[in-house]
């Protein structure tokens, strides 16, 4: 019994050898599998690294301005990282921009807030969507209704 034991960990040893090294290549992160009450579930990514927008929390802020918290999941490294999320109208002008400064490695998923973001009485929803540094928005949207 000993012997088939230590037999077992030899043979889990060498299939864990040099060919088991990991990869620092980045890859996909796997789609979102919830997100916020009233809030549409987003479209999985292609295959580009692209942050996934997977919650949106809104709230009145006064008179036709809100705070928007918003959490991203990012596949970041030192040099390229979301750097941004947008507020969107349905005809597709950016109404708030939220800076991201600096990448979030480990911290994911990350939320961020915006205070103050004025948006026309005239809309019952808006769409946020993310960017990386160096590409224009991409990834997972999502549509919510305004309360």
């Amino acid at each position: 019994m000993r012997f088939l034991l230590l037999g077992l960990v030899a043979l889990l040893v060498a299939s864990c050898g040099p060919s088991a090294t990991p990869s620092t290549t980045p890859r996909p992160l796997p789609a979102p599998t919830s997100t916020t009450p009233g809030a549409t579930m987003p479209p999985t990514h292609s295959e580009e690294l692209c942050p996934d927008v997977l919650a949106v929390d809104i709230e009145p802020d006064g008179t036709d301005t809100y705070q928007f918290s918003v959490t991203l999941r990012s596949p970041d490294t030192q040099t390229v990282y979301a750097d941004r999320w947008e507020v969107v109208a349905p005809s597709g002008e950016v109404l708030a921009t939220r800076v991201l400064t600096h990448p979030h490695i480990d911290e994911q998923p990350f939320t961020r807030s915006l205070g103050g973001v004025e948006v026309p009485d005239d809309l019952t929803s808006v769409t946020v969507r993310a960017g990386m540094t160096d590409r224009p928005t991409c990834g997972s949207e999502v549509t919510i209704r305004l309360p």
